[in-house]
């Protein structure tokens, strides 16, 4: 449907062609994506508020592929943005990026950047906590659990990084089915 759209009206193109890469994104197909994000790009009209969004788009479309350089170019651009609704979450994607390319430190540092701007999200503390822990550097976990709300997930995963639990208790809360 989106590429009969493209046909019979090109005017829209933007939208079908950053909708069009999210389904094939979400189909696996992340050369198509990737393809559908460099062409909604290219479209004259592109607002500019509209290409953090994109770029971050393509960054996980790259990651998924496992290219993870080109993911990282990609959130580098979204962060240069300077788009404040998109540059933390830019960051953190790009520290998954860097983790599971092997880069470490800048992994790290990436987490701490979000964890740092926003402490109240414990998934920023949990993931600077994995960083810290594939490099032998100690643990900001402790410190980091006095913004979060361990009581709501994934508290609970905080609780087990601290030693606080143990996984078959982190296990059976989550398979309450009270969200």
């Amino acid at each position: 449907d989106y590429s009969t759209g493209l046909k019979d009206d090109p005017a829209p193109a933007f939208s079908v062609y950053r909708a069009r890469g999210v389904l094939y994104a979400r189909l696996d197909d992340a050369d198509n994506a990737i393809a559908d994000y460099d062409r909604a790009f290219e479209v004259p009209e592109i607002d500019k508020s509209d290409k953090p969004m994109l770029y971050i788009f393509r960054g996980n479309a790259y990651a998924q592929k496992g290219e993870f350089a080109m993911a990282v170019s990609s959130y580098d651009e979204a962060i240069a943005s300077g788009d404040k609704g998109f540059v933390g979450w830019a960051y953190f994607v790009r520290g998954i990026s860097h983790l599971l390319a092997g880069s470490l430190a800048e992994a790290s540092a990436d987490f701490k950047k979000v964890a740092n701007d926003d402490p109240t999200v414990a998934e920023y503390a949990i993931w600077a906590d994995i960083a810290d822990r594939r490099s032998n550097a100690p643990s900001s976990l402790v410190e980091a659990s006095a913004n979060l709300d361990l009581a709501k997930w994934p508290g609970p995963i905080v609780r087990l990084f601290m030693g606080k639990s143990t996984p078959s208790e982190v296990l059976a809360l989550a398979d309450d089915p009270d969200p």
